[in-house]
């Protein structure tokens, strides 16, 4: 692909809650390291992640959720990463919500932000609803 096309083609920010406690952030190729920096930056605990696909090549950043602070932490390190790509088309998909736009608003912003903090608590409950189930096969298997 040549450089042009390469600069038409829309960037990608994907936010998926993955458990209680963290969040995956997939991005270009040569983009994660920026995201990583702008959520250490907000005070979020963040690194490169690994996972396998047989789609899109794509970076990984995994960001810890440790308080309720996180998500505003979050919309902080997303609209500085879409202000460093000005005039850029970028697709940010999240489970509920795949817009591409030029410029986004803060609006915009808070609407991604609460998808996934949304998603983040279906998961969280299912996760401890899994953890009772488990807890109650030990009690009558006991």
């Amino acid at each position: 692909m040549t450089e042009t096309a390469q600069h038409e083609q829309p960037l990608v920010l994907g936010l998926e809650a993955w458990t209680s406690t963290d969040v995956k952030i997939r991005v270009n190729r040569h983009h994660g390291r920026d995201m990583i920096m702008l959520l250490k930056d907000e005070g979020v605990k963040a690194s490169y992640g690994a996972e396998f696909s047989n789609g899109p090549a794509y970076e990984l950043v995994v960001a810890a959720i440790s308080n309720e602070a996180f998500w505003v932490s979050l919309g902080g390190a997303v609209t500085a990463w879409l202000k460093l790509r000005p005039g850029r088309r970028i697709r940010i998909k999240t489970r509920d919500l795949d817009l591409t736009a030029d410029r986004y608003s803060v609006d915009d912003v808070v609407k991604i932000i609460e998808s996934v903090h949304k998603h983040h608590d279906e998961v969280s409950e299912r996760d401890a609803d899994t953890m009772r189930r488990l807890d109650e096969g030990k009690e009558t298997s006991g």
